[in-house]
């Protein structure tokens, strides 16, 4: 699912910036990035909007509608590092990203989940429910007879 990607990669991007190790703290711009627009994208979807194809995140922001409604504007998405920067620190092509800058952008990207996932439509909510159907006992007895 989607969405289980999007908790992957704040895990990643966490991992990242405690390893303290440099190209670790680089790839957790990338992973805060990716998170953020999955789940921009999810909730384009989800309005039935145009699959985009884009990784640039105020442009699918731009796409959102009533994305003020969500506590979101289009500047916070403008504080992300753009898509040629974090793809450049994914492949180690950029400059060290220092950890106080990685803190910041994680926590950007943690607000902005948030709000943007507030906006998910959602009619049931299982939350790791299970179900055991069975025949019950008066039903078995029926059957076999």
């Amino acid at each position: 699912m989607i969405l289980d990607s999007v908790f992957t990669h704040l895990q990643k991007a966490a991992s990242g910036i405690i390893s303290n190790a440099p190209d670790q703290v680089s790839i957790s711009y990338w992973e805060s990035h990716s998170a953020v627009e999955k789940t921009v994208k999810t909730l384009l979807y989800q309005s039935g909007a145009k699959q985009e194809n884009t990784h640039i995140l105020d442009a699918l922001a731009r796409k959102v509608s009533g994305l003020e409604s969500l506590g979101v504007t289009i500047d916070q998405f403008n504080l992300m590092p753009s898509w040629k920067v974090v793809n450049k620190c994914r492949y180690g092509e950029h400059e060290a990203v220092s950890v106080g800058e990685a803190i910041a952008v994680y926590d950007l990207a943690l607000f902005l989940v948030e709000h943007i996932s507030s906006g998910f439509s959602c009619r049931l909510r299982f939350n790791n429910a299970r179900f055991l159907i069975q025949v019950p006992p008066w039903a078995k007895r029926r059957l076999s007879d």
